[in-house]
């Protein structure tokens, strides 16, 4: 396995070359969902401390996956946006991810360099591996044992906003004809709202959410409820409460986000200030 890294003003991109004896298993999935077949995946520390890393990853079909790395345990549900591409060839299959560097929240000027951790899969040998190796013999965060990547020369951030608005209405008649009605009664319901992320700094996110939509949300996988002691628990999809919600996974649930239901309003600020995690 090679990589190879490149950086630009704006953005900074990996070559992979991915050598297979046997034909690479792959396919066309939904976004996140390739964990069954072969991938490679880059693990990025820009504040260089080892304890959170971002993951970049994509497959040998050219579906992308991402989400943020704490710890020893990778949360898929954060979504970005970058570029993949994949191909596959007769002993090999390459591809290059670009990654934004304003995708990335990280302190312009640290004396810190940043910190790589590569991971392939393997199926046709059932195989896992990485550079650096992993040894989980070692106790503390993986990113701890990651590799430095140095000469990111002059390279910033910058302030990523993003606005997302929604209209959505209906209008539906009805007409009594058995009453002799000839009239349509309509009953129109309307809604808006807008979803706001802006960065406010290098490090710190600002989401406002106004009447958020949540209906194009994945729907819920349907959980048998067997034991009447204890409430069922489902995963958080919701993009405004996913933004920073790794500062809340630990060994006790601090919260849990989906009793909050139908919020008409949300203000968060999510990000690093000082060396802490707010």
């Amino acid at each position: 396995t090679i990589v190879r890294v490149l950086y630009e003003p704006h953005r900074i991109g990996f070559g992979i070359w991915c050598g297979a004896k046997r034909p690479p298993r792959a396919s066309l999935t939904p976004r996140d969902d390739v964990f069954d077949g072969d991938q490679f995946a880059i693990h990025i520390d820009p504040n260089g401390d080892g304890q959170r890393a971002y993951i970049f990853g994509v497959n040998p079909a050219g579906v992308q996956f991402d989400g943020i790395l704490t710890g020893t345990d990778p949360d898929f549900k954060w979504d970005s946006v970058f570029e993949a591409q994949a191909k596959r060839d007769a002993d090999a299959w390459t591809a290059e991810i670009a990654v934004p560097f304003r995708t990335m929240r990280f302190q312009q000027g640290s004396t810190l360099p940043w910190r790589v951790w590569y991971r392939r899969e393997n199926v046709a040998h059932n195989e896992a591996s990485s550079w650096p190796l992993y040894e989980r013999g070692i106790s503390g965060a993986i990113m701890l044992q990651a590799a430095d990547l140095t000469g990111l020369a002059g390279v910033k951030s910058g302030h990523d906003l993003s606005i997302t608005p929604y209209v959505f209405g209906t209008s539906d008649g009805v007409r009594d004809l058995p009453a002799g009605q000839t009239q349509w009664h309509d009953d129109v319901s309307k809604q808006a709202g807008v979803d706001v992320q802006a960065g406010l700094t290098s490090q710190l996110t600002l989401n406002v959410t106004l009447n958020p939509d949540f209906s194009q949300i994945e729907s819920d996988a349907l959980l048998i409820d067997r034991n009447q002691r204890y409430p069922l628990q489902y995963k958080e999809k919701r993009p405004f409460f996913l933004e920073g919600g790794e500062v809340f996974d630990g060994p006790m649930q601090l919260i849990y986000t989906r009793r909050i239901a139908a919020p008409s309003l949300g203000v968060k600020l999510t990000g690093r200030a000082a060396g802490t995690n707010i």
